[in-house]
């Protein structure tokens, strides 16, 4: 069966229903593999399209034949059908349909493929510092591209902040583990910048803890028998000496 026929056959076929496409994001330079949700049937005539109007790979009877436009840019996997589209970039974002042809057209795998870019390193700076023996007060701003929040802080407390950005990324201010963190992060990326609440708050001594692992009520039942032991030693040594002194 030659190429025109096989094409002949997929403008003439009807589609018959699928479910909706997936959506997945792809970081710009980075590949992606797509593939068929039912990986038990058999296919003698598969094509990958882009946009519904590109073919991208046809399979007949394990024959692949990749369209010009995409040679070196895709691989195709004649065993599960798979498409690994690579070097992804923004242009190349779109709608991927695998359909098999079986005297009608059936959509096997359908993917709304978005290209994104990283995102790019966040900065935490200090906008104003105030602190005491007892008090501290900090205002931190959180910036990363084009977005920004600004958080005031004590010593045990922050504002947690946050902005999306129309292309869907957030930057977020918050507190994790004493620690006050920028976070920058899309679909795709993330990237973060931290500072310590003792290293801003340096006049402020942490309040006493309990060690990583030692349940409180076990420490207060600790506290509790020391408590008790003390109490009968202080009223036998009481006892002892007013017996001393009536013996002699």
């Amino acid at each position: 069966m030659n190429l025109l026929l096989i094409l002949g056959i997929l403008v003439l076929s009807k589609s018959s229903v699928f479910h909706a496409e997936k959506s997945v994001f792809v970081q710009e330079g980075q590949s992606v593999q797509l593939d068929i949700q039912d990986k038990e049937i058999k296919i003698s005539l598969l094509v990958w399209q882009f946009n519904s109007t590109q073919t991208v790979v046809h399979c007949f009877d394990k024959n692949v034949y990749v369209s010009g436009d995409f040679e070196n840019r895709v691989e195709f996997n004649k065993k599960t059908f798979s498409l690994t589209l690579k070097d992804m970039e923004k242009i190349h974002g779109g709608l991927y349909t695998a359909k098999e042809i079986a005297g009608e057209e059936k959509i096997v795998a359908q993917y709304l493929i978005t290209v994104l870019d990283p995102v790019v390193a966040p900065v935490l700076s200090v906008l104003s510092n105030w602190s005491s023996s007892d008090s501290c007060n900090v205002t931190l701003a959180c910036r990363g591209h084009d977005l920004f929040v600004a958080s005031s802080c004590n010593r045990r407390f922050c504002s947690e902040e946050s902005v999306t950005s129309s292309q869907g990324s957030m930057l977020r201010l918050s507190v994790t583990d004493n620690s006050i963190l920028c976070n920058h992060s899309n679909k795709v990326s993330w990237r973060v910048d931290a500072r310590e609440i003792k290293l801003l708050c340096p006049f402020i001594k942490d309040a006493v803890t309990p060690p990583a692992g030692v349940p409180m009520y076990l420490l207060r039942t600790v506290l509790l028998s020391v408590t008790l032991v003390l109490m009968m030693s202080a009223v036998i040594t009481v006892h002892i000496r007013e017996r001393l002194i009536q013996s002699s």
